[in-house]
């Protein structure tokens, strides 16, 4: 009987190190195969080459007898993967296309620093959605196989020719994923126009301090989000959203857009106009402060060529950046907004555990070197400095 999985000498290696080195092993039709191992032994890794979600560095996967490395979608036709995480990149078809327009000082892609998108980048690469930077200015086209177009965060002004590029994607049916931060010019006028949309000036403050101090937030700008309304993005959020130094939407009637609220903040909250100073808060409506709660975030979708065309626009693009998208719930909200802009629906019904990058792996090296200057280089260092000052003291 032919196996209907087969591994032949495969290996794999992190850090130098292997964690799984020429392993052979067959399953045919109707066998129950069960790996058992202590902590590190490569089971996780083992079932991650079998399923097609890490390459191998040396042997043979085939499915059916398809190579899994030569014809990945052929073989994951028959091949069905139910992990302790969610298994995104089996269930989903193809690669998906998103692109990250740059150039105006919006978040970088590819930028590991606090302010840039790379974990979440990382974390998408993994599900099957690919994230390639755009500059509108250089190539003045967004690619065909653009699925969602994403403005996170400009801080200078879009040219025209730029703008119009935008909203030719909005009226043909593209997707749009739109962070806005809180400005005091509105560079985008006439995409709000089309969409419906205004921002409410101010930043968005919470007064609540017990609430802050119970979730260790120290400035009243970096509000929590404990209250969702009903949709597919946020419905499996189980902790509340961080959102540091946002703007709220509103939103006035437009004609075929079908607009949904996805969250507010807290009764306790407004936008102020003025400086913020945590240690003196207060509401004033005669300057120009509004009133909580506020929404932060809103979905609109509408029908288009016989296709539902979807837009999330949130008045922050902080949440998502590496330094906040492991506080709370903004992880998962993040994937969530991906994943139905790119109308994988079946995918939002999946927890999301953990942020990304929340533990640090070192290499036994790095452990050994530590060690050294722990143990070794620090006490040497204030034994000499003892002795020093002792010599010193003695000698005058």
């Amino acid at each position: 009987m032919e196996p209907i999985i087969q591994a032949t000498n495969i290996s794999h290696h992190y850090r130098q190190q292997a964690s799984v080195k020429e392993l052979s092993l067959t399953l045919s039709h109707g066998e129950v195969m069960a790996l058992l191992g202590t902590n590190g032994a490569g089971k996780t890794t083992t079932l991650r080459l079998l399923t097609g979600d890490l390459a191998p560095d040396a042997g043979k996967i085939t499915i059916n007898n398809i190579d899994l490395n030569l014809h990945p979608r052929q073989a994951k036709k028959s091949l069905g993967c139910l992990p302790d995480t969610a298994p995104f990149k089996v269930a989903r078809k193809e690669d998906t296309w998103v692109a990250v327009i740059q150039g105006h000082g919006e978040r970088d892609p590819l930028d590991a620093g606090n302010n840039g998108l790379s974990k979440l980048v990382s974390e998408l690469n993994k599900t099957g959605i690919k994230v390639q930077p755009i500059n509108l200015l250089s190539q003045a086209v967004i690619p065909d196989n653009t699925k969602v177009l994403i403005i996170a965060g400009a801080r200078n002004a879009y040219l025209g020719g730029e703008l119009k590029l935008i909203e030719e994607f909005i009226n043909k049916g593209g997707n749009l994923l739109w962070l806005r931060d809180p400005a005091k010019q509105n560079y985008f006028a006439s995409l709000d126009d089309l969409l419906g949309l205004s921002l409410v000036p101010g930043v968005v403050i919470d007064a609540n301090t017990k609430l802050r101090i119970l979730l260790g937030i120290k400035h009243a700008a970096v509000i929590p989000v404990t209250e969702f309304h009903k949709h597919s993005i946020t419905e499996q959020l189980k902790t509340h959203l961080l959102f540091p130094f946002a703007s709220a939407i509103d939103h006035q009637a437009s004609s075929g857009w079908q607009v949904n609220k996805l969250f507010k903040s807290l009764d306790r909250s407004w936008s102020e106009i003025g400086e913020i100073n945590t240690d003196k808060l207060k509401y004033e409506q005669e300057l120009g402060d509004t009133q909580g709660p506020l929404t932060i975030g809103i979905s609109l979708s509408r029908e288009i060529e016989q296709q539902q065309q979807r837009v999330v626009v949130i008045g922050d693009s902080d949440f998502m950046a590496n330094g906040y998208i492991g506080f709370g719930a903004n992880f998962a909200l993040s994937l969530n907004i991906l994943n139905w802009l790119t109308e994988d629906d079946k995918l939002l019904s999946i927890t999301h555990q953990s942020a990304p990058d929340q533990s640090l792996e070192l290499a036994d090296k790095d452990v050994t070197f530590i060690a050294l200057i722990l143990l070794l280089l620090v006490p040497a260092t204030l034994i000499g400095t003892g002795f020093a000052i002792r010599w010193l003291r003695h000698k005058h």
